[in-house]
């Protein structure tokens, strides 16, 4: 398919050398078509960032607001699959994840101002779990914009070390993080096991 091509193309070439150095022209020429085709989907070349961007992070979004929603658990265990949430995407969109933290400063459009919206929505809902965490006791009492700074920043620091070919696989290193990372933010007499926190 014609559009998938490109959207694919367009992210490769992005990790590979960078926004700034892909052209237009490049993408057309790596999928086989010509540039007027491209702008069956696109006008400005932003857009195809914040198109390869959003794909990568809306199911994600989706699914932090339904972890936020939830009213049967405390807010460390939310907190818990909102951050395991938050791992599944680093590991499987970690191309997009890539490009998203070296090229961000492109994103000027109308899609692009869209997707940053999305970006600092997915932020608020993590903040609002921690806030729900320390109000209901089961967090230890931190600022929450911080904590998610923290904690966000860690987990997309995989990207830059972590292949699927290493000692550790993407679920060892899920366990290891939360135990490290995440774990120590909650209250010793509610903590909630990780079993418990993979069902959501």
């Amino acid at each position: 398919m014609t559009e998938e091509a490109i959207y694919s193309t367009a992210a490769r070439l992005f990790a590979e050398q960078g926004y700034a150095s892909t052209t237009l022209e490049n993408i057309a020429s790596q999928v086989g078509v010509h540039k007027s085709t491209i702008f069956h989907y696109v006008t400005i070349k932003d857009e195809l960032l914040a198109t390869i961007l959003d794909r990568g992070l809306r199911d994600y979004v989706e699914s932090l607001e339904k972890i936020a929603r939830e009213s049967d658990c405390d807010g460390a265990t939310r907190f818990q699959a909102a951050v395991r949430n938050h791992l599944r995407f680093v590991f499987e969109h970690g191309r997009e994840l890539k490009i998203f933290l070296r090229e961000r400063q492109h994103l000027n459009s109308r899609k692009g101002r869209a997707y940053l919206q999305m970006k600092e929505r997915y932020e608020a809902l993590f903040i609002s779990i921690v806030e729900d965490g320390i109000a209901d006791g089961s967090m230890v009492e931190r600022d929450p914009a911080l904590l998610c700074l923290f904690v966000l920043g860690a987990a997309n620091s995989i990207v830059e070390w972590f292949s699927p070919e290493g000692r550790m696989s993407a679920d060892e290193v899920t366990e290891q993080f939360i135990e490290t990372i995440v774990t120590p933010t909650t209250l010793p007499a509610r903590r909630s096991s990780p079993a418990a926190a993979r069902r959501k």
